[in-house]
């Protein structure tokens, strides 16, 4: 597969509505920008050891750990001191999660799912039992033969299976601790609930009785972002949703997210979203079927 000076790419394929990645880096690997997206994500990492931030902490991943991440939770991976790493990881889509509501009857994983984030630290005989759906889901792709496609479904839908089950007990699950320095999560999620506001760099420092510098370098230490990168990410997303569920003006809702014109509301939006505002309500309104304001998130 492809490979460059900083990461390969030992495999990468997709069938139908689920994407499996499998890479090795070897250099800085902190995501760019924002990260949420309107798919499950799975993260399962095979070597070395990464920081993860989402929505409100930061946990510190290490081989074994399982990462879920359902649709429009902010979240950033980065790097420790030691950068290089292996993951692999799975993207289900909404028409795959679709599909399976009738192998599960009335809850199907796509509800079930929904609003969750964290991490499962597995026991030796679960992280065999986790490894041995991934390559077999590789396997099939890489093979195509006759049904292959229905054998990935199948072996994800068990995958699925056993994630929910696994979340369900609580005694088992364990909740890795977030950064040492929780008042950057408090910071963190200041900035979510007030992102639709004026904020300054002099103000927030002042709130949180911390000097600018430091609050900037702690920040960034503690969830993989910048201050302005955060606050960004959640009047995006904030935007996102109202495009797709509202008949607002641009104007109206780069006022109510916070941005200072919509000129530079359509900047930003393009820079995160990869086209302006107007295009991607076209494309995408209706699609998706955001539900809420974010809110109801659950952490596994």
């Amino acid at each position: 597969m492809g490979k460059n000076e900083l990461y390969d790419i030992l495999f990468r394929d997709q069938v139908d509505s689920l994407l499996v990645e499998h890479i090795i880096r070897r250099g800085d690997a902190s995501q760019p920008r924002n990260h949420f997206h309107n798919h499950l994500e799975i993260y399962y990492l095979t070597a070395g050891e990464r920081n993860y931030f989402m929505r409100d902490r930061t946990y510190h991943i290490r081989p074994g750990d399982l990462v879920v991440l359902s649709s429009n939770i902010v979240h950033r991976a980065y790097s420790t001191d030691n950068p290089c790493h292996e993951r692999i990881i799975l993207e289900v889509y909404k028409p795959m999660l679709e599909s399976m509501q009738k192998l599960f009857g009335k809850h199907g994983p796509e509800e079930t799912l929904e609003g969750i984030f964290g991490v499962l630290r597995l026991g030796a005989a679960e992280q065999v039992q986790v490894q041995s759906w991934i390559y077999s889901i590789m396997q099939e792709m890489r093979e195509k033969q006759y049904g292959y496609e229905a054998m990935v479904q199948c072996i994800t839908a068990e995958f699925l299976t056993f994630i929910i089950r696994r979340m369900s007990m609580e005694t088992h699950t364990e909740h890795i601790s977030p950064a040492k320095n929780t008042r950057m999560l408090e910071v963190a999620d200041y900035l979510a609930a007030h992102s639709n506001q004026k904020l300054t760099l002099d103000e927030i420092a002042e709130r949180f009785y911390i000097s600018k510098y430091h609050l900037c370098r702690t920040f960034k230490e503690a969830t993989g972002f910048t201050l302005a990168e955060y606050i960004n990410t959640s009047r995006v997303m904030q935007a996102r949703e109202l495009l797709l569920t509202t008949n607002n003006s641009i104007t109206d809702i780069a006022e109510e997210t916070g941005f200072e014109s919509s000129t530079h509301f359509g900047k930003v939006f393009k820079q995160y979203m990869g086209t302006p505002p107007l295009a991607y309500r076209k494309s995408f309104k209706g699609e998706f079927g955001i539900r809420g304001k974010g809110a109801g998130a659950r952490k596994i």
